[in-house]
């Protein structure tokens, strides 16, 4: 719930979901998160506050929560971003599915995961946005051993041959994190 700008950091990824044309939703939290719930949630008791209060005149904007279905699942044990992934797997294991990093906010004229989407449609493979990642800082990722793919997209696809976790710099296969 940590703001960026003017609302919280998760809802950037929401709406960028949203704008991929994505409809659905599932949120993974802890212990202690119920304010994410909140966040996503109509606030009746604030409509009619307003409402008593005579601010009707305020712009109807439509709610997240009318435009997308958010469903919640609780991971147990903070045990890394695979097992995350994992805690719903039983309901994504016959669907296409994407994971967004709320903490990953990218300002793009298209955004990133619809041009991840159109990748997809077209080689039908997993895919990954990476960024370059350059020095020392480069140990605290794990970085991928990568070949190009071809010439589509700009010569920006690339196919990952391997994962090292947190390499030493001089050990980095390569500076894409």
């Amino acid at each position: 719930m940590l703001p960026l700008v003017d609302k919280p950091i998760i809802q950037y990824g929401v709406e960028e979901a949203l704008s991929a044309g994505c409809d659905q939703i599932i949120i993974i939290t802890g212990r202690g998160k119920q304010a994410i719930e909140d966040h996503f949630d109509v606030s009746y008791e604030l409509e009619k506050m307003l409402e008593e209060k005579g601010k009707t005149d305020l712009p109807d904007r439509p709610q997240i929560s009318d435009m997308i279905h958010v469903a919640y699942v609780r991971q147990k044990e903070a045990l890394g971003l695979g097992h995350a992934v994992l805690t719903p797997a039983n309901w994504l294991a016959t669907s296409r599915f994407a994971v967004l990093l709320a903490d990953d906010v990218i300002d793009a004229p298209v955004p990133v995961l619809k041009q991840m989407m159109q990748v997809f449609e077209e080689t039908q493979c997993s895919v990954l946005a990476t960024q370059m990642i350059e020095g020392n800082a480069i140990s605290a990722y794990g970085v991928l051993k990568v070949k190009p793919a071809d010439g589509r997209f700009n010569g920006r696809l690339y196919e990952v041959l391997d994962l090292v976790e947190k390499p030493k710099p001089e050990n980095a296969p390569s500076t894409w994190r």
